[in-house]
């Protein structure tokens, strides 16, 4: 391509030399025999001068709005094949994110069949689903990068009211409206799900059978420069159990699989797990928004 330029280029300029020399040449001679005399010929040769450089003016217009009719017809092309291919990439990514959900649903299908009560099962299931939201909003999003939280916190809560269908739990889901991706989103909505059916489990253990109904609330905030992840329910709290920096996971003892999963999804996301008593009990995941210094 430089050589094309740089070729091109020294034939424009060789043109140019040698059809103005032979201007100047010729030019001058035919004025010598039309003056008749030097005032005449100093007179011609100024009339010579301006119609040279109002001829060249008039071809360099010509010229260079057809190069640049070029330049600006390739850019477009161009753009245009950017754009083309910036398309596809898109149907692609968003094919790939569809099949993803899809093939999600499939293993929850298969662990549906197998379920037969076991709670360790159905756990699962909720967790896969929970990943399975994050590529359906990731499908659905303008820039196929990022979900919006609010959306992606109230699924969250729909998709844990179908796993506790009966129970007469209430669980709603809520929070800021900000983007983030999917690196972030799957290991919080795992922690969510776990604490969630923690809570589902064993928040109400031990307490009257005519007391209030259990209710579940999921939130995911932005404070500052953080994400805040919270469950909190309405039941019996984690009492002495809790300590600072551990706790007990809805109701289970400290040290169980629950505290050992949410705090291993905290570590994959730089954040920590913060376990309290507030009229229940509320499970907190921090950690600091993606890209923040």
């Amino acid at each position: 391509m430089k050589v094309t330029i740089r070729n091109s280029s020294l034939r424009i300029a060789g043109i140019y030399a040698i059809v103005a020399s032979l201007w100047i040449v010729l030019s001058d001679r035919v004025l010598f025999f039309m003056a008749g005399d030097y005032t005449n010929l100093a007179t011609f040769q100024t009339f010579k001068g301006i119609f040279f450089v109002a001829a060249t003016s008039i071809l360099l217009f010509f010229f260079s709005r057809s190069q640049l009719s070029k330049v600006v017809s390739l850019q477009s092309r161009q753009r245009q094949d950017a754009l083309d291919a910036l398309r596809e990439k898109e149907v692609l990514l968003r094919e790939v994110h569809h099949r993803v959900k899809n093939n999600m649903q499939v293993i929850v299908s298969l662990l549906g069949l197998k379920d037969g009560g076991d709670a360790c099962a159905g756990n699962v299931r909720d967790k896969v689903r929970s990943m399975a939201l994050v590529h359906e909003l990731l499908y659905a999003s303008p820039d196929l990068s990022a979900i919006d939280t609010a959306a992606f916190v109230t699924g969250l809560a729909e998709l844990m009211r179908g796993s506790a269908v009966g129970s007469g739990v209430e669980i709603i889901g809520e929070g800021d409206s900000f983007s983030m991706s999917a690196s972030m989103a799957i290991p919080i909505g795992i922690f969510m799900v776990e604490a969630c059916s923690n809570a589902i489990q064993h928040a109400r253990s031990g307490l009257p059978a005519q007391a209030v109904p259990l209710r579940i609330h999921l939130s995911i905030n932005l404070e500052g420069i953080s994400i805040v992840a919270g469950v909190k329910d309405n039941g019996r709290g984690f009492g002495e159990k809790v300590s600072a920096g551990q706790g007990a996971t809805g109701g289970l003892e400290t040290g169980g699989t629950g505290t050992a999963l949410m705090d291993a999804v905290a570590s994959q996301v730089s954040g920590n797990v913060i376990r309290s008593d507030d009229d229940g009990a509320l499970v907190q995941l921090r950690c600091p928004l993606e890209g923040a210094v």
